[in-house]
């Protein structure tokens, strides 16, 4: 009787045991399931994110052709004009060929109209004027003996450039510089020692 008693415990101790691991198994086979869909949804991920990766590239490529080309184009006209000026000057005898400065500088003023056209705005500063740090460069400094002149523009060698309010080349400018000479040097000696 205790031998059947031991045989059943043991028969239901591995009907246990059985039906843990077939829990387990299915345990086993439900995350296999969902690590496959996983990676199967990872491959879908990447696939589409390569797409809009090349779909945005092909964008970008597009909006810079469709930005540039309207500016590009402008260029090309001012540069053919300037070669059908300087080949009708150049067929000309020996003596009438320079280019008068005013047709010469007119090209200045194309350049001008493309910058503007788009959204460049031109400054130039006046003598006496400020320095103004972010939109000028110092080139040369030029000795002032007039205090109040300590700091101000000079003279303007260019002109400045800003697009969307950022400064895309500063003005190249002359300052003054205040330096005290020599006699007043002396003079504050003087003072200081009676």
């Amino acid at each position: 009787d205790t031998l059947d008693n031991e045989s059943i415990e043991q028969s239901d101790k591995l009907d246990k045991v059985f039906k843990f691991q077939q829990q387990l198994l299915e345990r086993l086979e439900a995350l296999d399931a969902l690590f496959n869909a996983r990676i199967m949804h990872t491959e879908h991920e990447e696939k589409i994110i390569d797409q809009m990766h090349e779909e945005l590239q092909k964008y970008k490529g597009d909006m810079y052709a469709k930005l540039t080309r309207p500016i590009l184009l402008d260029v090309i006209e001012v540069r053919d004009s300037i070669m059908r000026v300087s080949a009708a000057y150049l067929a000309k005898p020996e003596g009438e060929q320079s280019i008068p400065n005013k047709i010469f500088s007119d090209y200045a003023y194309d350049l001008q109209d493309i910058l503007e056209k788009n959204s460049v705005e031109i400054y130039r500063s006046k003598s006496g004027d400020d320095f103004i740090p972010i939109k000028q460069r110092v080139i040369k400094k030029v000795i002032t003996s007039d205090e109040a002149l300590h700091g101000k523009v000079a003279e303007s060698l260019s002109c400045g450039y800003n697009y969307n309010g950022r400064t895309i080349p500063a003005e190249k400018i002359t300052v003054y510089f205040y330096e005290q000479t020599m006699k007043e040097n002396e003079t504050s000696e003087v003072m200081e020692n009676g």
